[in-house]
């Protein structure tokens, strides 16, 4: 028995942009252009539009792990300080 493939949706993908902070991101969808693969009826994400995803999502993984050991040293300095005080009390 013989498979055909079939290729997956494709989705729109909202565009960030520099001067815009996270949570005013662009309402409006950009359309990405799909290209023929070796296999036919099959169709790929441009190379170009995989490559400016990989980019923005390193963006955020960098955001938020810059954000979380700013707040690990929040915590670490919090617990110092409560620490002293309770050794400084005996």
């Amino acid at each position: 028995m013989s498979q055909t493939l079939k290729p997956k949706p494709v989705y729109t993908k909202q565009v960030v942009r520099k001067s815009k902070t996270m949570t005013e991101q662009s309402s409006t969808p950009q359309s990405i252009t799909k290209v023929q693969s070796h296999l036919p009826d099959v169709y790929l994400i441009e190379r170009d539009a995989l490559w400016n995803d990989l980019q923005q999502r390193i963006k955020i993984h960098n955001y938020e792990c810059k954000t979380a050991l700013e707040d690990l040293k929040k915590v670490v300095n919090q617990t110092k300080e409560l620490y002293s005080k309770v050794t400084t009390d005996k």
